[in-house]
């Protein structure tokens, strides 16, 4: 037998503690723990950069007051940083006096998506001069992307939880949320157990149903985003959940079947026959139950709200007070998921619908 050199050994070596990484990375990634987003490779990028660019941002970001500005803000942000072939950019928050939670989950998600598209591009910020935008920021996460330290704030009367994202259905993620909650809220029982798989469902159709690797878009594929909030004085509770995938107008107008049908039909339209009967793009009946299922936690909360923006529509459905279902001009890309509410205090107020809505959902 042939008697490998010291060289030959030191090279044996290296590929042997390069295959151990290797492992380990695919082990980590089994387990959940590392989920690198897959990209779309169709887009093209710059070639060369060169120049500055500044984006200052709207005073108002909120999807309810100012809709139409809010979308353009992050559209613009999207070419600038993507498309376009600037190399410095800065984006001036000092102007912003207000950012609700919809808005902020959607600018943050941007954010994110753009960072794993541009190469080369310094990107660059400053702080809003309101001291509650600055907390809102700081609390979801917004100044990690930049590296930068948060400025120093007064805590407020409402808490925010860190922006959390992830291409599966992560149910600890959800139960995190729910376990920080409901310390300060009443939030047991069936209104727990409704909610945790209302939300986990609608984790799962990202991934079954949002995105499409042919699409033309720079996606992440199978990414969704969440940010949970709190009032700690009135109880009241706050979950967003985002994709930027084809949108649920999108895929239920994807089969031939569903065109003919849908062909009349607004994409608020389409929103509301999901929201109050469930459509699924597959045929399993434990498929389209999240909407459906999140409409009756609002509807049995003494106060409550679901919102849904995707596509041109613009969808609110209130415990007390009508339905309100728009279409805007200005598109939204994906679908972002609103619910505002008092939780119930006694889970029994559910009753045998609760149980029905636990059953379906295979609790």
């Amino acid at each position: 037998m042939k008697r490998l050199s010291a060289k030959a050994k030191l090279r044996q070596l290296r590929l042997q503690k390069k295959r151990e990484r290797k492992a380990r990375k695919r082990k980590l990634k089994k387990r959940g723990r590392i989920q690198r987003p897959k990209v779309n490779r169709r887009v093209r990028l710059p070639d060369t950069l060169s120049g500055s660019k500044t984006l200052t941002l709207p005073g108002i970001l909120d999807l309810f007051e100012n809709r139409k500005e809010t979308l353009e803000a992050v559209s613009e942000l999207q070419r600038i940083l993507i498309k376009s072939s600037y190399k410095n950019v800065t984006i001036d928050m000092s102007k912003i006096t207000k950012i609700a939670p919809e808005a902020m989950l959607y600018l943050l998600a941007e954010i994110e998506r753009c960072s794993n598209y541009m190469h080369g591009k310094n990107v660059v910020g400053n702080y809003p001069s309101d001291p509650d935008v600055c907390t809102m920021l700081s609390e979801s996460g917004y100044f990690e992307y930049f590296r930068a330290a948060p400025p120093k704030f007064t805590p407020s009367k409402r808490v925010y939880l860190k922006v959390r994202s992830g291409s599966l259905t992560q149910g600890q993620v959800v139960d995190e949320l729910l376990q920080t909650f409901e310390k300060r809220v009443n939030l047991k029982g069936g209104s727990r157990r409704l909610l945790y798989s209302a939300i986990t469902e609608c984790m799962d159709n990202v991934k079954q149903h949002a995105y499409r690797k042919k699409m033309k878009t720079p996606y992440l594929l199978g990414n969704w985003w969440i940010l949970g909030s709190c009032d700690i004085n009135t109880g009241e509770l706050s979950f967003c959940l985002l994709d930027q995938g084809m949108g649920i107008p999108g895929t239920l107008r994807e089969k031939w079947a569903d065109k003919i049908k849908t062909i009349l039909f607004s994409d608020a339209d389409l929103i509301t026959e999901a929201v109050h009967h469930g459509r699924s793009r597959l045929k399993d009946v434990r498929r389209g139950n999240g909407l459906p299922s999140l409409l009756r936690f609002v509807e049995n909360a003494p106060e409550g709200r679901l919102a849904i923006f995707s596509k041109s529509a613009n969808n609110c459905y209130f415990r007390n007070g009508p339905e309100k279902v728009t279409n805007d001009s200005v598109q939204l890309e994906g679908t972002l998921i609103s619910w505002l509410l008092k939780p119930v205090a006694d889970a029994s107020l559910y009753g045998e619908q609760n149980k029905t809505a636990e059953s379906q959902n295979g609790l």
